[in-house]
């Protein structure tokens, strides 16, 4: 094996973040992986903005699309769509802590990290951050919050597709003033469909210069630092095998991180699926 890792653990961890990145990258390598693994950890609203590389026209639009009037409905739903490991996440918590944003909603914001847990009692209880009260007490909580108020409620990282389940949250969700808007991100448009007839935004790939930039701030302080190195034609190689998804480049840039030439020469001419064999 060409890496040196600590643990098996660790590349399992690393492998479950990679199997369904394979699915819609076949140039990637990644063949014959595991099913996507539903289990998620839970999201937060936080993000480092210093941190992300380039998605200022994918806020921008969907902030448009978050402050625009909607004057037959009281509601209405924006979905990031996209493949594993595009940052749908991160983008939709860029939005959430847009200064714009928060003037527009007056702080009345939920963030709610759903993944297969979609529910009426799993959604209002992570909105009021209290998950130990029967649905009828979170119905009456949430809805003396909501009512005839503009509020956004973020559902972040959504599976389900059952039009009925949407649609039962969605006769809840209308109690909200006008104005209100419930931004989703999932990677089905098979959910953005079961939700209605509302914007989708779809979320691609970092641009060539923006992924060799990502994988090189991972790496190198300093662009000197790069070029002595001499690694820089080799990295490049090694980034275009990672199909312009940044969470598939920040594994691998942290996996090359102080490692020799050689290393990076083995894994530029490797089957990356073979990292994982065994595992």
């Amino acid at each position: 094996m060409i890496y040196s890792l600590n643990t098996s653990q660790e590349i399992k961890r690393l492998r479950e973040k990679l199997d369904s990145l394979g699915k819609s990258h076949r140039d990637f390598g990644f063949s014959n992986l595991y099913k996507p693994v539903k289990s998620r950890e839970e999201t937060c609203d936080y993000v480092f903005e210093q941190s992300i590389i380039e998605r200022e026209a994918d806020k921008e639009t969907i902030v448009d699309l978050l402050l625009r009037d909607d004057p037959e409905r009281n509601i209405s739903f924006v979905t990031i769509v996209g493949i594993e490991g595009l940052g749908k996440t991160t983008l939709a918590k860029l939005v959430f802590n847009d200064l714009r944003i928060k003037k527009a909603f007056q702080e009345n914001m939920y963030w709610v990290c759903v993944s297969e847990n979609f529910g009426m009692k799993d959604i209002l209880g992570k909105m009021l951050g209290k998950n130990n009260h029967n649905l009828d007490n979170l119905q009456r909580k949430v809805r003396n919050q909501i009512e005839k108020k503009r509020y956004l409620l973020v559902l972040d990282d959504v599976w389900t597709e059952n039009s009925g389940e949407w649609n039962e949250l969605i006769d809840f969700l209308i109690l909200g003033g006008r104005g209100s808007r419930i931004l989703v991100t999932s990677h089905s448009k098979e959910v953005a469909g079961a939700i209605g007839n509302y914007p989708i935004h779809e979320l691609q790939g970092l641009s060539k210069e923006d992924s060799w930039e990502l994988f090189k701030n991972i790496l190198f302080a300093e662009e000197e630092d790069l070029a002595d190195t001499g690694l820089v034609e080799i990295g490049k190689d090694i980034v275009r095998k990672c199909g312009n998804v940044p969470l598939s480049i920040r594994v691998i840039a942290s996996l090359l991180r102080n490692q020799d030439i050689a290393t990076w020469q083995s894994f530029k001419s490797t089957d990356l699926a073979k990292m994982f064999d065994g595992v």
